[in-house]
């Protein structure tokens, strides 16, 4: 054989080892795989979900496309009550295998626990198509029309999956709750009580039981499930809480101890059953409960919960001093590290309402230094920055929070309102709305947000918003006040009434009860009766401007202006540091023609103190009305000499600055004012327009589309449209266009919206739209609008 002929022979040797090798190596990678994931499925069968994690993970290194395997990681993260992770896997099953029928109904039963019936009916109709009548698809569908209310739809589904053997516990339950929220709860419990006949020891279906006879006020009925709970699961603390929350509720105080009591025979340690005995003996005997409280301390002396447990207690009775040896306790003392720095991050939010900020950074600071992430402390710096008017760094540490917390709902409120501080409304509702998924009875994000859904006249979302944080928040008065203001402004003057009452009983805030109820008097037309009820709550606290708002507008219907003036003059007397009456008694005048009596007035507020901000506006404001506009600059220019660094005199005086056709003067305190806040939108939206029409260039063109592309899915009409008009100018019509019809559909009366979207169309090439469009505006535009010669220059154009 020639050498080139062995060299050939010996290369095919090669090339068939190495093929041959390959293929063994394919062969045995799919065949580890599987012997993972059989092991893995094994494991978890035998309960032991650590390892059959490991073995499951194992077999998605050597094939990431096992379904089967994210299946079961799905179920591991369903027994740890991981919710996310399981969502999380059994959408990577359904992923890579769109018939996968049992992940596609855990995933239904998912979105049925977030409400979203809607989704859940997706997935069910999707599993029926695959697999003709699976009772668990019936059943779904029978829970999500039960979550909107549709009761007998719901009753044929449920029947439907028990027709099909959907015989277990579980979809037996449903029928019940139907059968229950249909008004048959006697017939529902007796079925029940057939089922659980067949399961006696079914947790879900005692607890189930002891809901209904809760909702008909069955107490001895529920009292007897939750024995049976106790008896089946006696290590179960939750039901001993259950409990002894019925009993106590009852008036069986005793009763409710001895469950407690005979818990802690079994876990004597436990915390939360301890406070919880604390908090009973408290309820008749105040003293009794802190005895007990340190009798446990004194016995479980390492115990740092309830140590901050006893600094709660001592916070709400307004012992701060005695809080602070507390916090110094725990600091020196021999505790977790975790348990010295949330008492350390505790005690600097506290310095820090006594106005001790710098000792307040120090303490935070000396915590970051070992954990630079711990979040107490960072929430606390933020707020120490918050109050030095440091925005960018306040949102800097709350994010750090967020990035480690997502759920943080304290450090999304205070990065809200510190959006807000720096003039970015739409960043701060997004954020607000962020806290809502998370937890819709969160009353600092819902009250901002209802306010926001309240300014766009959006009443229907602002009530569901409002009605899913009195669901957890009942007794809020907050809530409830803006309930009873939405009522009245329905013309539901009854229903405002009754909520106004439930604020009363309350007794919380009588002086927000005597407003609430001059509000509705108002509305109704009896403004004497309204000034009466106003009066009474600026009695009670004089600082409730609102009320005083309210009065001058009822003195002000009645024609008793002389009376408001000679009110507002008493009231002043006897309130001399209240700057509001001032104000307005000054718009009293400025209504009856008296300028030099309103600028009298502010006058002297300004005069006790010069850092009095709305009396620069309003004494602006009033020469304004007064036709001059020369003296309303001056005073705007006199405030910022008082106040050098407020954002309001600075955007006040650049507006008025443009309307005096200074647009260069406008333009430089634009800037400063987004130097110091670079998310001011009202801001941006005016310094836009200024770059655009007044200043226009390629770079400065260039540079208001970056400022206003934030705007693209504003809730502003106006907003959009400079972000639009700006688009138009840096020559992209056609992206402007669609932004510009979301506007006019917002704010259909404003001709500037026509006559961009006219000029867009042009210059789209759309000529015959066009024209129409610009007609509307010229039509739309007021006769002396400089606008309107702009809009017939564009149409000459044609």
């Amino acid at each position: 054989m020639s050498r080139v002929a062995l060299k050939a022979l010996v290369r095919g040797v090669i090339v068939a080892v190495f093929a041959l090798a390959v293929s063994s190596c394919s062969g045995s990678k799919e065949d580890a795989a599987n012997r993972y994931l059989t092991s893995g499925i094994a494991l978890y069968e035998e309960g032991e979900l650590s390892k059959a994690s490991v073995e499951l993970r194992n077999a998605l290194q050597i094939d990431p496309k096992l379904a089967n395997a994210y299946y079961y990681l799905g179920l591991i993260s369903e027994k740890e009550q991981n919710w996310k992770a399981l969502y999380k896997n059994l959408s990577k099953v359904e992923q890579l295998d769109s018939n996968h029928v049992d992940a596609k109904i855990k995933l239904g039963y998912l979105l049925l626990l977030a409400k979203q019936s809607d989704s859940a009916l997706e997935k069910a109709d999707f599993i029926l198509a695959v697999d003709k009548d699976n009772p668990e698809a019936y059943a779904i569908k029978a829970s999500a029309y039960l979550q909107k209310d549709l009761f007998d739809v719901a009753m044929e589904y449920i029947n439907k999956a028990i027709a099909h053997k959907g015989d277990s516990a579980e979809i037996k339950a449903i029928k019940v709750s139907i059968m229950h929220r249909l008004g048959n709860t006697e017939d529902a419990l007796a079925y029940l009580s057939d089922v659980i006949a067949t399961e006696p020891s079914n947790m879900n279906l005692l607890l189930l039981r002891a809901e209904l006879n809760q909702d008909i006020n069955r107490t001895d009925a529920v009292e007897s499930d939750y024995r049976a709970l106790i008896r089946n699961n006696p290590d179960e603390k939750a039901f001993y809480l259950k409990l002894a929350k019925l009993l106590h509720d009852s008036g069986e105080q005793d009763q409710a101890l001895a469950v407690l009591r005979d818990y802690l025979q079994r876990d004597p340690k436990d915390t939360q059953v301890r406070m919880a005995v604390v908090e009973l003996i408290t309820q008749n005997d105040a003293s009794a409960g802190d005895k007990m409280l340190n009798d446990y301390i004194a016995a479980d002396g390492k115990n740092a919960e309830l140590r901050f447990y006893r600094i709660d207690r001592l916070m709400a009775s307004g012992k701060q001093s005695e809080v602070m040896g507390e916090l110094d306790g725990i600091i020196a003392g021999n505790y977790e590290r975790q348990d010295t720095s949330r008492a350390k991050a505790f005690k600097a939010e506290l310095l820090l309402g006594d106005g001790e900020r710098e000792a307040a950074l120090a303490l935070v600071n000396d915590i970051l230094k070992t954990d630079n992430n711990f979040e107490q402390a960072l929430l606390v710096r933020a707020h120490y920055h918050t109050l030095a008017d440091d925005i960018d760094s306040a949102v800097s540490d709350l994010r750090v929070v967020l990035r480690n917390n997502p759920e943080s709902e304290q450090a999304l409120v205070m990065l809200a309102n510190a959006y807000l501080s720096s003039g970015s409304s739409q960043l701060a509702d997004d954020t607000f709305r962020k806290v809502l998924d998370i937890n819709p009875g969160n009353v600092h994000a819902a009250v901002p947000v209802i306010q926001s859904l309240l300014e766009k006249k959006d009443i229907d979302r602002s009530e569901r918003v409002l009605e899913a944080a009195l669901s957890r928040s009942p007794d809020n008065d907050i809530l409830l006040s803006i309930l009873a203001q939405i009522k009245v402004s329905k013309k539901d003057f009854e229903g405002g009434k009754k909520i106004i009452s439930q604020i009363v009983a309350n007794g919380k805030n009588p002086s927000f009860s005597h407003y609430l109820a001059g509000r509705t008097l108002q509305a109704e037309g009896d403004c004497r009766g309204a000034i009466d009820q106003y009066k009474q709550a600026l009695t009670q606290n004089p600082e409730l401007s609102r009320a005083l708002e309210g009065l001058s507008l009822c003195f002000v219907e009645l024609k008793r202006e002389s009376d408001l003036a000679t009110y507002l003059r008493e009231f002043r007397a006897s309130n001399p540091k209240n700057m509001m009456a001032l104000s307005v008694l000054a718009s009293v005048y400025g209504r009856q023609g008296n300028t030099d009596a309103a600028v009298a007035t502010l006058e002297e507020g300004l005069a006790q103190d010069a850092t009095w901000v709305q009396g620069y506006t309003a004494l602006a404001s009033t020469y304004r009305a007064a036709k001059d506009p020369t003296s309303a600059i001056q005073s705007l220019e006199r405030g910022l000499v008082a106040l050098p660094e407020s954002a309001l005199l600075k955007t006040l005086l650049a507006s008025s600055y443009e309307r005096s056709g200074d647009k260069a003067k406008a333009m430089q305190l634009y800037e400063e004012v987004l130097a110091a806040n670079p998310n001011h939108e009202g801001v941006i939206n005016n310094l836009a327009s200024l770059l655009t029409d007044d200043f226009s260039s390629p770079e400065n063109i260039k540079r208001a589309v970056k400022l206003t592309e934030r705007f693209a899915s504003s809730s502003h009409p106006y907003f959009i449209d400079s972000y639009a008009w700006a688009l138009i100018k840096s020559g992209n019509p056609a992206a402007a266009d669609p932004l510009l019809v979301r506007a006019i559909q917002m704010e259909p009366s404003a001709p500037i919206f026509y006559y961009h979207r006219g000029v867009g169309l042009r210059d789209i090439g759309k000529l015959s739209e066009a024209k129409k469009v610009l007609l509307m505006a010229k039509e739309k535009a007021n006769k002396s609008d400089p606008l309107l010669q702009r809009i017939n220059d564009a149409l000459n154009n044609f």
